[in-house]
């Protein structure tokens, strides 16, 4: 008959603790607990008296206010100071060995990041941390500025996460429970990108029946293996070999990427630029409008700091024949151009249309080139 295993589950506080550690605490306690009880008989001291000797022989200190006056409780005063300080040794040498090897480092941070894990919400799970999983992972966070959880089944793997400032689970993608505990039922998108294309089709498929709202990009390692992501409900699914880790960042957050049309003066740019980016928005690019041209002059620009704006503008002031160079730009365009923003949620999207509406300068939202040219055009012949 199988009887059911207890498992103790671990407060969400406390660290996690190396085994050998733990056998040491335990040893040192089964030593003690040995001879308190040991010199009580043998000496017939107290029990508090028996423990005071003890723990005093175990760690040398040696006050001399109590000593056993039998033969066995001498020898077993001696083989306790052995033991203490072969204990002590062992000790400190796990420690320092821990210290080099990083593990000390690595319990604290892990302890850290899996508060962290326990309260996140609206990020992006990253299943795979190879080669294109670090490179997503470094441009959603470093470029995007979005909260990421790693999964991954290999522990160095995962002990690289962690080490790296990211909230990690070690374990296997294609379990529910592992899914569970990255919160991807509380994500906003997911990247797969295990190296496996089975895997990774039946990561794909777990996934999007636990969060059916997930955007979801996987990478795949063969052209067959687009198709089949594509099928098992990735949104989007890109060719290894056809792709960029920047295209997948891009891709994974596709949902919150958009494009506002403005129409305002040099002189607004302080105020348009301060509606996008009090609310959450990244400017990624600026298009400008030259009729009868069709295609737009795009410039990428990566803006998600006022303080770039403030920049910017202090130079456009010191040096007036750039600012007219500006001007002229904008002329030609009537003051009509666009602006390619990300942003983390729809609240936030809301939030800067509605003030770019305040500010009476949107012209437009995701409107096709085609539409800009003839408001332009609309506006030349008025």
């Amino acid at each position: 008959m199988k009887h059911a295993r207890i498992k103790i589950k671990k407060p969400e506080w406390l660290p996690e603790i190396p085994r050998v550690y733990v056998r040491l605490a335990v040893a040192f306690a089964a030593v003690t607990l040995f001879g308190t009880i040991t010199f009580h008989i043998v000496e017939g001291w107290s029990y508090i008296t028996s423990l005071y000797f003890t723990v005093a022989t175990m760690t040398t200190v040696g006050y001399g206010d109590v000593c056993p006056k039998t033969v066995p409780g001498r020898v077993l005063a001696m083989i306790l100071m052995f033991t203490g300080v072969g204990l002590a040794s062992y000790a400190l040498t796990s420690f320092v060995t821990d210290v080099i090897r990083g593990d000390v480092t690595m319990a604290i941070k892990e302890s850290k990041l899996k508060r962290r894990l326990a309260k996140v919400e609206n990020h992006v799970v990253v299943c795979g941390y190879g080669r294109t999983g670090q490179r997503v992972v470094k441009e959603l966070v470093d470029k995007y500025d979005f909260e990421v959880v790693v999964i991954d089944i290999d522990e160095k793997a995962y002990r690289e996460a962690i080490m790296d400032g990211h909230p990690a689970v070690h374990g296997d993608a294609t379990e529910e429970d592992t899914l569970r505990e990255a919160r991807v039922h509380k994500a906003r998108a997911m990247v797969v990108c295990t190296g496996d294309d089975r895997t990774n089709v039946f990561i794909t498929l777990l996934a999007d029946s636990i969060n059916p709202d997930l955007w979801i990009t996987s990478v795949a390692e063969t052209v067959d293996g687009v198709k089949l992501l594509r099928k098992a409900g990735a949104d989007c699914s890109l060719f290894i070999y056809g792709c960029v880790a920047k295209h997948v960042a891009r891709c994974s957050v596709s949902p919150l990427a958009f494009k506002v049309t403005v129409e305002h003066t040099v002189d607004d740019i302080p105020d348009v630029m301060w509606a996008i980016l009090s609310n959450g928005g990244i400017i990624e690019y600026v298009e400008y409008y030259t009729p009868p041209l069709r295609n737009p002059i795009r410039r990428n620009v990566h803006i998600k700091s006022y303080d770039t704006v403030m920049r910017f503008w202090k130079e456009l002031e010191k040096n007036p024949e750039k600012k007219k160079a500006l001007e002229m730009i904008y002329k030609i365009g009537r003051n009509v151009h666009s602006y390619g923003v990300i942003c983390h949620d729809e609240e936030q999207m809301e939030k800067i249309i509605e003030e770019l509406e305040e500010l009476e300068v949107l012209v437009g939202v995701d409107m096709k080139p085609d539409e800009i040219l003839e408001y332009i055009e609309s506006k030349e012949r008025t």
